[in-house]
């Protein structure tokens, strides 16, 4: 958490979601005549601040419940939006780092915008009168609106960052590491032939494209390597390669990768399930610097390796091998590492709750709840299964964080977060092997064993659907990309009334199984089976479908 002014910090030991102190006294808007705050004024500035970032707000009305403002902007051209709210709005947000890094445009992070509207809408500094009440406070969410990125005629890093996150896929679950994409112009017919296909190699692992360049990982029996691939995302042209010793491990599957790499900036980071954890730079596969989990900190390999994704977060990376550590993103240095709970395979969940960075862990003990700055643990729910898999990442909701395990038909159950995780419900409608669920308009998609259904947040089941086997599932715009176990690619309605395919089609031969995710970037999904096969499907259209 992030130290409050005139307080003494707690001690990390004693932090805990709402057990934080009081906030500082926050600053006022003041009329430039000097009237007090609460009197409606057409022109402020702020109190003690730069006298040239007043802002004019003609009208502000209520209709329908929305705000309405016939005109508010800055009244120097030149002000950036972004110093009226670095210097008003900040202090409201000092214990949430999320949404201060938005202010600071350090977060690409969707659900960080999103925390910030809502509060800039419904958190009320001017005691109980209604927002529409203080043109002021309108016009501070249009300036916020403006350094998002929505009018600033000069483009910020949340800018960029926003707009690209709906054409990226850079990270195991996408951009938001929700499942969820935004990008909505693309076809739900596609073109009958596919863009390319390729061998990449033995494995499972997901795609992350950013830039026009694409990574994903395959182990090669010939040469006993796993390799990561860096391709023309377009053509699917081999960019630049990197190779380390490995073994198949075909335990109980095909073998080969498991886990998919992540890109940040201009850096790849790529976990094995041997061990080694490296860091490639994007442009050249040129090694960067890597650590070995297994030696450095003793973690169990396991039956399967390690198969958690890498988590990028901040100025850290997060690994989920039995035990959680934290490593320095820049230099791989250690920041902290949790007990051992197990052999893991679930990837961490970033979340924020009351105000601090937490992550969801579901690992061989079930889920624990931890700080992101420490990882020290704030709640813990026993969760086990006969054969330890808890494979499925974490879903937050609200307050709430869901769970399911397909082995041994362990279930689902939906957890309320507290000093103890509260059981909400549990049931046996959601049973998830490899892949989770995808939480869209409040409702949950995905494969219970070989049955795709849908569930609302209370777990009752709203529709099924067999002869998918065991597939997966993403959301894109409103629709579902399912990815059948034997290649069969079905776009439908992400409806929860019923599952209403628009097209279907064999992108994959069915030689191998896809358990594997599919991924749509810029109207293009990629798809692979554990064999290698990777294909890319063209669905673009200059149309809004």
């Amino acid at each position: 958490m992030l130290p409050v002014a005139g307080k003494d910090e707690l001690p990390a030991t004693e932090r805990r979601p709402g057990k934080n102190p009081p906030d500082p006294q926050l600053p006022r808007l003041e009329r430039v005549d000097g009237a007090t705050a609460d009197e409606p004024s057409p022109q402020r500035s702020i109190a003690g601040g730069d006298p040239s970032l007043t802002f004019r707000g003609r009208t502000s009305t209520l209709v329908d419940g929305k705000v309405e403002v016939e005109t508010v902007r800055p009244i120097e051209e030149g002000v950036r939006p972004s110093l009226l709210i670095r210097t008003f709005v900040k202090p409201y947000l000092e214990k949430s780092r999320n949404l201060v890094r938005v202010l600071e445009g350090r977060s690409d992070r969707r659900s960080d915008h999103r925390r910030f509207l809502s509060f800039m809408f419904f958190r009320n500094s001017t005691k109980d009168l209604p927002m529409h009440q203080h043109p002021s406070r309108v016009a501070l969410l249009l300036s916020a609106m403006m350094t998002l990125g929505w009018s600033d005629s000069t483009p910020s890093q949340n800018a960029g960052a926003s707009k690209g996150s709906a054409s990226e896929w850079t990270q195991w679950r996408g951009p938001d590491r929700t499942g969820v994409s935004l990008e909505n112009r693309w076809s739900s017919e596609g073109k009958p032939e596919s863009l390319w296909n390729r061998d990449v190699g033995l494995g499972y692992s997901a795609v992350a494209v950013r830039d026009g360049k694409l990574l994903t990982r395959g182990y090669q029996s010939d040469s006993e390597q796993d390799v990561t691939w860096c391709l023309d995302a377009e053509t699917g042209e081999t960019l630049w390669e990197h190779r380390s010793p490995a073994r198949l491990w075909d335990n109980m599957h095909t073998g080969g990768t498991l886990t998919t790499p992540v890109i940040e900036g201009n850096v790849v980071y790529v976990l094995s399930r041997l061990g080694p954890m490296t860091t490639l730079e994007l442009d050249t596969g040129k090694v960067l610097w890597t650590r070995n989990l297994k030696e450095d900190f003793g973690a169990e390999l396991g039956p399967f390796g390690y198969c958690a994704s890498p988590v990028v977060i901040e100025d850290r990376v997060i690994l989920n091998v039995g035990k959680t550590i934290a490593l320095g993103k820049a230099t791989g240095e250690t920041l902290w590492e949790t007990e051992d709970y197990g052999v893991s395979y679930s990837t961490p969940t970033p979340f924020e709750w009351e105000g601090e960075d937490c992550l969801a862990v579901f690992n061989g003990a079930g889920l624990v709840v931890m700080g992101l700055e420490d990882g020290l643990p704030i709640a813990e729910h026993s969760w086990t299964s006969g054969y330890n898999v808890n494979a499925a990442s974490p879903i937050v909701v609200d307050d709430q964080v869901f769970i399911s395990t397909g082995y041994n038909e362990i279930g689902c159950v939906m957890l309320r977060l507290g000093e103890e995780l509260e059981v909400v419900w549990e049931n046996k409608e959601m049973n998830s092997k490899m892949n989770g669920c995808v939480l869209f308009e409040d409702h949950l998609f995905g494969f219970d064993k070989s049955i795709l259904k849908c569930l609302d947040l209370e777990g009752n089941e709203m529709w099924r659907e067999r002869g998918l086997g065991m597939g997966t599932v993403v959301v894109a715009g409103d629709r579902l990309l399912v990815l059948s176990e034997t290649g069969e690619l079905v776009i439908a309605e992400a409806s929860s009334e019923a599952f209403e395919p628009k097209s279907r089609a064999q992108v994959l031969a069915g030689d191998g199984k896809c358990w594997t995710t599919p991924v749509l970037v810029g109207g293009v999904i990629y798809c692979r089976d554990s064999q290698g096969d990777l294909v890319a499907r063209d669905h673009r259209t200059a149309e809004v479908p």
